[in-house]
Parts: C-alpha cells; sequence; structure tokens
C-alpha cells in the first residue's frame, strides 16, 4: 500500500527459514503504485517475479521503496479465513497458550539482520508474574542472517521443562539485538492462524 504522495516502486528479494536467498535479488514486485493504491502479490506471484522455486516452510521477503509503503501479509488458513500475520514485536510476545487450551501456540524467531545473532535465550512467565521452569533459557544457540525458526508450546515445555495453564508471557534475554523480531501465531481450532 502506497502511503506516500508520490507514485513508488517496490523491489524485494527472498530469503529461505535458513537465510538463504531464494531466487533473484532485488527484483522489481509490481508496476509503478500511485499514492493510496495497493499491489497484492501472491506466493506464485513472487516465485515468477523473483525467478524462485516454490518454498516450504518460512521465508521472508525484503522489501525496498523509495518512499512509504505499508506491508500486509495475508495467511488462508485452511478453515479458509484470511487473517494478518505480518504483527511483529521486539523482547517479548504475550500469548502463549497453556496446556489447558486446544489451540497451539507458535513463536516465529526471525533475524532480519546481516549478522548472525548468538545465544538468543529467554524466560517465561505465568499469569500471576511467576517464572516458569528454568529462568534464561536458551532458545538458540544461533539465528543466522535472514533466519526465521518457530517453537511451538510443546518445544516450550521440553526447553523450559515445565508445563503451564493460561496465557503465559516469552521476555527474550541475553541477546540485545535489534534485528531479532518475535511473531506469535496461536493455531485456532486447528485450523485458523491469530497473529497476537
Amino acid at each position: 500500500i502506497n502511503t506516500g504522495s508520490d507514485t513508488v516502486t517496490v523491489t524485494g528479494t527472498l530469503y529461505t527459514s535458513a537465510g538463504a536467498q531464494q531466487g533473484n535479488s532485488d527484483v522489481a514486485l509490481s508496476a509503478a503504485i500511485a499514492p493510496g493504491a495497493r499491489t497484492i502479490l501472491s506466493a506464485t506471484d513472487l516465485e515468477t517475479a523473483l525467478g524462485a522455486d516454490a518454498w516450504s516452510g518460512p521465508a521472508m521477503l525484503e522489501v525496498t521503496s523509495e518512499n512509504n509503503i505499508e506491508l500486509m501479509i495475508r495467511l488462508t488458513s485452511p478453515s479458509g479465513l484470511i487473517s494478518n500475520t505480518n504483527c511483529v514485536t521486539q523482547g517479548a510476545v504475550h500469548n502463549l497458550e497453556g496446556s489447558d487450551s486446544n489451540d497451539m501456540t507458535y513463536v516465529r524467531f526471525i533475524n532480519q539482520g546481516d549478522n548472525v545473532i548468538s545465544d538468543v535465550r529467554g524466560t517465561l512467565y505465568n499469569l500471576n508474574g511467576s517464572v516458569i521452569g528454568a529462568a534464561n533459557t536458551q532458545l538458540f544457540d544461533s539465528l543466522a542472517a535472514r533466519q526465521q525458526s518457530f517453537l511451538n508450546r510443546t518445544e516450550f515445555e521440553n526447553l523450559f521443562g515445565a508445563s503451564w495453564t493460561g496465557e503465559a508471557s516469552l521476555v527474550i534475554t541475553g541477546a540485545e539485538d535489534t534485528d531479532l523480531r518475535l511473531l506469535n501465531l496461536n493455531l485456532v481450532n486447528g485450523e485458523t492462524f491469530f497473529n497476537f
């Protein structure tokens, strides 16, 4: 979406979950976009524009423009519902569903930078603010440049050595890199992802 007052062009480069470039770099993604207008691109459109093969798992599209643009990532779930999945945070996520919930939590860790992020650690807190399991637990030894990795509730339970009920917060510790982003997704009714 062109939120500026001038016509813009956008270019993009796609990176796999391991951080490797997929297809060509800095490719024009669409024709020029007029002020207030938008361009909608499907995964197939991106494959064609970038000369990339279809990918599996999470990927990161790095988009550049000479002026202001806003991006929205829409995910169509098996239920047919469409949700916005591009709300990311830094430092913490606050809606990790516990073992008493039928909904499964996933947290995507995204290194949007050019350098390795080492020793990603976190602490889980329950509804009352008490630490769940072991504090300052290592989640990843490292995340390569532009790498993205998911952990789900079961993996968090194994890493922290404890389960919880209700919602929990994950606070990242020991990694003060400003390029680390977190995406909190909950799979509701086994069919629709919601971003928190």
